[in-house]
């Protein structure tokens, strides 16, 4: 591979504070481990086996409420698919509210730690 070419991977991050009600409110939240602390270590994990294979990976923060208005609003169930193309229309500005556009400005710097 090319070291100028980025092999970036979006992954969704969630914060810790509303982890309960991302738990709540997805169609697939049975998929998801049931605390906070299980699904950011295994995120982190996850992670380090993107970077290790060479892709350059970018949590983005979902916000719940802010991802709800935006399935009613695109009629999409919340779900992995919807996730994904969520955090792509944030990261290409297609969503202008105030919680995506806060949560573009911490794109770049979740707490990860």
């Amino acid at each position: 591979m090319n070291p100028s070419e980025r092999r970036e991977v979006i992954v969704p991050w969630y914060e810790q504070r509303s982890y309960p009600e991302v738990f709540a409110v997805m169609d697939d939240a049975s998929y998801f481990p049931q605390r906070y602390e299980w699904w950011h270590c295994h995120v982190l994990q996850r992670l380090e086996a993107l970077k290790s294979a060479g892709f350059v990976p970018t949590p983005v923060t979902i916000d719940p409420d802010t991802f709800l208005r935006w399935c009613l609003d695109t009629e999409r169930r919340p779900n992995a698919t919807a996730r994904n193309q969520y955090v792509r229309d944030l990261l290409t500005s297609k969503i202008e509210t105030p919680s995506s556009r806060r949560a573009l400005a911490d794109l770049r710097s979740p707490s990860i730690g």
